[in-house]
């Protein structure tokens, strides 16, 4: 999704930790990982990440070596900018939002595929009515 950062180039784009967590436990899984992965997004300062990120690394470095290639953007507290004051580390609002609009998101759609169509059969008629008749 490259929109947002379009529009928005200063925007600080961010990860949602529950899509994180569900995609990291697909691959790696046991007790560290419970106690520390979300100890470590909603960790505030850099020293307190550090503390539950060092304890994942010594347990298995390949998971957060997963966590730095595949999950580049922000989804730490202590890594986001003080200038937005939002914290979340989740994206619930955005996901309560698309679901409460998506009725009219598909009505969108539907009037925008009529328009496209009755355009279409406009052109048609105009190319009937300038072609040549034989």
């Amino acid at each position: 999704m490259t929109g947002v950062g379009e529009v928005f180039p200063e925007a600080e784009h961010r990860e949602c930790m529950y899509h994180l967590v569900s995609n990291f436990k697909k691959r790696y899984s046991g007790e560290v990982f419970d106690e520390n992965l979300w100890a470590a997004a909603y960790s505030w300062n850099p020293y307190l990440f550090g503390k539950h990120w060092t304890k994942m690394e010594s347990t298995n470095p390949n998971a957060t070596d997963y966590l730095r290639k595949c999950h580049t953007r922000l989804w730490t507290r202590s890594q986001f900018s003080t200038i937005c004051k939002v914290d979340y580390v989740t994206n619930n609002l955005a996901e309560c939002f698309n679901n409460w609009i998506k009725h009219h998101k598909s009505m969108k759609s539907k009037a925008y595929d009529q328009v496209e169509s009755k355009e279409k059969n406009i052109q048609e008629a105009r190319w009937i009515s300038f072609a040549p008749h034989n």
